[in-house]
């Protein structure tokens, strides 16, 4: 029965009836550390997949509370803005516009826009 199963999902997935989910390449890594008092741990990488690119935060990440806080990409301070954190916790994913050119931004920041603090920063490579 497990035979028929898989003949009938490879015969739909070659006639285009099932999309194959789309794979991601991890195009940069690093890990986020705090910056000054503030603090903030865990893994990002920028990924390419069918959609684009987007900044992934690894399940161990996290960071203090704090109003308004955005994730940038940038060199030696934030840049530019890809969006607001939607966690201070785990795992998350930010779209980032087709118009950004990657290849020009060396870290990530997890940045406090109202006192213009930056709570963790991560080299990616």
């Amino acid at each position: 029965m497990k035979k028929i199963f898989q003949a009938v999902v490879l015969a739909f997935t070659m006639a285009g009836y099932v999309a194959s989910p789309a794979l991601s390449q991890t195009v940069k890594s690093g890990t986020l550390q705090g910056v000054s008092v503030k603090w903030t741990t865990g893994s990002v990488k920028i990924v390419k997949d069918g959609n684009g690119h987007a900044i992934k935060l690894g399940s161990n990440f996290k960071t203090k509370k704090g109003p308004a806080l955005y994730v940038y990409l940038g060199n030696e301070k934030p840049e530019k803005r890809i969006g607001k954190l939607k966690s201070i916790s785990g795992a998350q994913s930010y779209a980032i516009s087709g118009k950004t050119d990657i290849g020009k931004y060396s870290r990530v920041f997890i940045y406090c826009v109202p006192f213009k603090a930056v709570f963790g920063a991560g080299r990616i490579r």
